[in-house]
C-alpha cells in the first residue's frame, strides 16, 4: 500500500515538473497596439487578443471598435488598432439621433451613415468642418414643387366719336376680349413645412383687346322732301298705301325700274376683313342684318327710312356704298355665294314707307 501511495505522488509531481516546464517553454509573442496617438509594444504569451488586452490593462468600451476580434488567436508580431469613437448628435429633418463616429470631419460622419443630401438640402456646418463629441450637425431638407397657374386680364372700354353716327346713339365697333397670362411659381418646403413661394416664369398667352364704343355726333338735320312726292303730306287715301303681309300701310313715295344687287360685309363687297373695327357696321352705325339691311343713295331715300320691295319684302336703309347711285339698291345677304346667286334684277317697284314702321308690322321684321 505504501508502495501504490508513493507511486501516486509522483506521478502527479511529475505532471507539474512537465506542466511548469512546458509553459516555461513558450516563447513569448511581440505585439503592438495602437490606441489614438498611442502605440505600444508589449511581449506577452496571451493565446487571444482578450488575454493581451487583460494583461495590460485595455479596457474595450462597447463604441469602441477592435481590428482583431476578442476571441481571435493572437500571432507573433500582431498588430491591433483600437479605435475610440465619440458621441455626436445627427439632426436630420425632424429626427434626432445620437451616433458613435470615429471621425471628426462632417463629410466622413455623413458617409459613414449613408446621409445623401439633396441639390437643395442645407447644413448648418461646412463638409470639411471638424466636430467635436457631443455637437449637433444639423441638415434641412428642402425640396420646391413648380406651380402653373391661369390668370385673365380685365379689358378695358374706350370711347370715340364718331360723326357719321346720329348723336345721342352708342354702337359697338370692337367687342372687348380679356387677356390671359400663364404664371408659374416655385413653392418652398423646408423639413416639409412650406416657407415661401417664389415666381419662376410668366408668359402673355393671350393678349387682351380693348372693347371700343363709337358715340355719335351727327345732328340731324332737317328730313328733305322725297326725289318724288305724292299730292300733299302722308294721306290715308287708298292710292297712295300699299298691302304688306295683309296690311295697309301708308306711303311717302313709290320708286319704279329699280335696279338690285346684293353685297355682303366681308372685303369683296366692303373692303374689310374681319379684324377691322368697323367690319359689319353700317353707314347709320347699326350692324348688318340679313333680311333687313339694304345700302341706298341717302338722295333718294333718307337713311333709317323702311321700304318695301316687289318680290324682296320689307327692308331697311341702313348703309350707303360707292356705286350705288340714283334708285339703285344693295341687298345684305350673309355669304358671297348668295350675293352671286341673286345677281341682278332691274325694273323692280320699291315702295318708301318713311322713318317709322307701323306696330302691326313691326313682329314682321327680322
Amino acid at each position: 500500500m505504501r508502495r501504490m501511495k508513493w507511486g501516486a505522488i509522483a506521478v502527479v509531481i511529475s505532471g507539474i515538473v512537465f506542466s511548469v516546464v512546458g509553459w516555461s517553454k513558450q516563447e513569448l509573442k511581440q505585439a503592438t497596439i495602437i490606441l489614438g496617438h498611442e502605440v505600444r509594444h508589449v511581449h506577452t504569451r496571451a493565446h487571444t487578443v482578450r488575454a493581451l488586452f487583460a494583461e495590460v490593462g485595455v479596457d474595450l468600451l462597447p463604441t469602441d471598435h477592435s481590428s482583431k476580434r476578442l476571441h481571435e488567436h493572437l500571432r507573433d508580431r500582431d498588430t491591433i488598432v483600437i479605435t475610440r469613437n465619440f458621441p455626436v448628435v445627427l439632426r436630420i429633418g425632424e429626427e434626432e439621433r445620437l451616433v458613435y463616429v470615429s471621425t471628426a470631419r462632417v463629410r466622413d460622419v455623413l458617409k459613414q451613415y449613408n446621409v445623401l443630401l439633396g441639390p437643395k438640402d442645407r447644413i448648418a456646418q461646412p463638409l470639411a468642418a471638424i466636430v467635436d463629441p457631443y455637437d449637433t450637425i444639423d441638415i434641412v431638407r428642402v425640396r420646391t414643387v413648380a406651380k402653373t397657374k391661369r390668370t385673365t386680364r380685365a379689358y378695358d372700354t374706350r370711347r370715340v366719336y364718331d360723326k357719321t353716327i346720329p348723336e345721342g346713339r352708342e354702337t359697338i365697333v370692337q367687342e372687348g376680349r380679356e387677356g390671359v397670362v400663364m404664371t408659374t411659381t416655385l413653392d418652398w418646403y423646408e423639413n416639409e413645412r412650406y416657407v415661401r413661394t417664389t415666381p419662376l416664369s410668366s408668359s402673355v398667352v393671350r393678349k387682351e383687346r380693348d372693347r371700343i364704343v363709337a358715340i355719335g355726333t351727327k345732328r340731324p338735320e332737317p328730313k328733305a322732301a322725297p326725289r318724288v312726292t305724292l299730292a300733299g303730306a302722308v294721306s290715308e287715301a287708298r292710292e297712295h298705301t300699299v298691302v304688306i303681309a295683309g296690311v295697309r300701310v301708308p306711303i311717302v313715295d313709290v320708286l319704279s325700274g329699280v335696279s338690285l344687287s346684293a353685297y355682303t360685309a366681308d372685303e369683296q363687297s366692303t373692303g374689310k376683313t374681319p379684324e377691322h373695327p368697323a367690319y359689319g357696321i353700317t353707314k347709320s352705325g347699326t350692324r348688318v342684318r340679313e333680311g333687313r339691311t339694304i345700302a341706298v343713295d341717302p338722295d333718294v331715300i333718307p337713311l333709317g327710312w323702311w321700304v318695301y320691295i316687289d318680290g324682296i319684302g320689307l327692308r331697311r336703309a341702313e348703309d350707303t356704298g360707292t356705286h350705288i347711285e340714283g334708285s339703285d339698291i344693295d341687298v345684305f345677304v350673309r355669304r358671297d355665294d348668295e350675293a352671286v346667286q341673286f345677281g341682278r334684277k332691274n325694273g323692280r317697284k320699291v315702295y318708301v314707307i318713311g322713318p317709322n314702321l307701323p306696330k302691326r308690322l313691326e313682329g314682321k321684321t327680322p
